[in-house]
């Protein structure tokens, strides 16, 4: 497993730890772990350091932005890729977050437009693992969800990634797709 720089919850502290399988499976499905902090002296939650704001960059060819979109439901896919205008927005789609994560290891995209809720390995777990293992793409991260539960928002508010919610406002979606490219 890899290291993973993590706060405590409680003080603040950083810390990298090489997690074990179980409690790396946990931090990707919760957003967090639970063990003992060295300055709090007891068991506190620890959740996953943010990778820092991304210098910008000049991409490297002019052209449409390269959009990888996540979603399990087939019609929003095919909604977003009409609604997402061919001459500004070169759109690949991924209906699950394992398919988005091959395409990412052999594509290379300026944004990525992701349902929250899906089943399995959801928007939650696929930004983690961007933290962890793609970290350029953390900062490139869209969330489109209908879901507005409270434990959504939180996490929405923790990962600091642009969002708008279901039914699909256009203009909001290309503002969101803007600030993060």
């Amino acid at each position: 497993m890899p290291a993973c720089s993590l706060y405590c919850e409680h003080c603040g502290t950083q810390q990298s730890h090489l997690l074990n399988e179980a409690d790396f499976g946990l931090l990707l499905a919760a957003g967090e772990v639970s063990f003992p902090c060295d300055k709090c002296q007891e068991k506190k939650i620890w959740k996953l350091v943010p990778p820092p704001g991304r210098d910008p960059q000049l991409r490297r060819a002019p052209g449409p932005l390269r959009v990888l979109l996540i979603d399990d439901d087939p019609a929003t896919l095919q909604i977003l890729q009409l609604m997402l205008r061919p001459h500004r927005y070169s759109v690949i789609t991924a209906s699950s977050a394992d398919n988005a994560i091959h395409k990412l290891q052999t594509l290379d995209f300026d944004v990525i437009v992701s349902d929250i809720r899906m089943p399995e390995f959801d928007g939650r777990s696929l930004y983690r693992f961007l933290v962890i293992y793609l970290p350029e793409y953390a900062k490139k991260v869209v969330f489109l969800t209908g879901d507005q539960s409270e434990k959504t928002l939180r996490f929405l508010r923790e990962c600091n990634c642009p969002s708008t919610f279901k039914p699909i406002d256009l203009e909001k979606l290309e503002a969101c797709i803007q600030q993060v490219s």
